[in-house]
């Protein structure tokens, strides 16, 4: 197992997703600043913002977990993240979807508009995904522990009516500051 981390670039900063209900933990997110700064910063810039406050709307139960609202309709705040992405995707060969904890933008390098606008929803692997490298933007990974938080949210059925009964972000905690 140690072989699949072996590629990945160094972690240059630390987040803490606090998560709500309280039972649920949190999960401390590794940045990989140096390898895509873009992807980085407007993760960043949308957590500080309150994007995330939306919770978890996105369960593929044992695949994966995404968070976000990329039509910005009920997050906390009313303006689109000013960070654009470039015009050539922040892929690298180097940080693939080999093990769990992955955390990529949730919007395609395929399907990118061409404003090269990002909304900031984010998701979390929590298996080998194989089939999304090249396609999503990886720019961190759950470290430590909390990775068991995240497969409890990625056990829960998320129900569509948009109802409290979501496990949220209730705080966004930058612990280290990747770009300094």
């Amino acid at each position: 197992m140690s072989q699949s981390y072996a590629t990945e670039p160094p972690p240059t900063g630390l987040v803490r997703l606090h998560l709500s209900p309280s039972s649920y933990g949190s999960l401390d997110i590794a940045l990989f600043y140096s390898a895509a700064p873009a992807a980085c910063s407007v993760f960043l810039e949308c957590g500080i913002k309150g994007q995330f406050a939306t919770g978890f709307t996105r369960v593929m139960k044992d695949v994966l977990i995404q968070c976000g609202d990329g039509s910005n309709s009920n997050s906390n705040s009313n303006s689109k993240p000013t960070h654009k992405l470039p015009p050539v995707p922040e892929l690298t060969p180097r940080i693939r979807f080999n093990h769990r904890g992955q955390v990529a933008l949730a919007q395609s390098t395929k399907s990118a508009d061409a404003t090269g606008d990002a909304d900031g929803s984010f998701f979390v692997t929590l298996r080998e995904a194989d089939w999304l490298n090249g396609q999503h933007v990886i720019f961190g990974t759950v470290v430590g522990s909390s990775i068991f938080n995240g497969l409890r949210v990625g056990g829960i059925e998320v129900p569509g009516d948009g109802s409290e009964d979501i496990v949220r972000v209730s705080r966004f905690e930058v612990v280290e500051d990747p770009s300094k």
